[in-house]
């Protein structure tokens, strides 16, 4: 298997907002994280991510978790949108929930902080990263504010 590795730097938009990118390997899609250190909705940070790198991102391992909170952790210490929503278009009442990822990837990786996802008061929705816990995963009101992560991916030929 050959993989294509990329080095990045910290990046300067135009927009001043800071993003801090990293690499990891994930089967064969290689994925850039960015972090974007601008508070904005679940919603605004999807269409955020979709118009300047591929989407929200998608945790496939721990060591993708392990390189956002490495790429972060020092300078921020909070709560980060990540991809992974609830369908709430399609659930039954009486039944579990069903997350899916913004990107619609398969990932089934699961990283979720103790008690959660506890959908408080039924609005929590969406998911963000808690930095400050190992990057271990909340559910939060889609409309809470909050940093995000954005990828941006594409898929590596392989050779055998």
């Amino acid at each position: 298997m050959f993989y294509r590795i990329e080095i990045s730097n910290l990046i300067q938009l135009p927009t001043q907002i800071t993003h801090l990118c990293l690499f990891t390997i994930s089967s064969c899609l290689s994925r850039q994280y960015y972090f974007v250190n601008n508070r904005t909705t679940w919603t605004e940070a999807q269409a955020y991510c979709r118009q300047y790198y591929t989407d929200l991102a998608t945790l496939e391992n721990a060591n993708d978790t392990s390189s956002l909170t490495a790429a972060v952790n020092s300078s921020y210490n909070n709560l980060a949108w990540i991809g992974l929503y609830d369908d709430v278009e399609n659930i039954w009442i009486g039944l579990y929930r069903t997350r899916l990822w913004s990107d619609q990837s398969n990932s089934t990786y699961e990283n979720w902080l103790t008690g959660q996802p506890d959908n408080l008061n039924y609005v929590e929705h969406c998911t963000a990263a808690s930095l400050g816990n190992s990057g271990q995963w909340t559910d939060e009101n889609c409309n809470q504010t909050l940093p995000f992560f954005c990828y941006r991916g594409e898929f590596n030929k392989l050779f055998l």
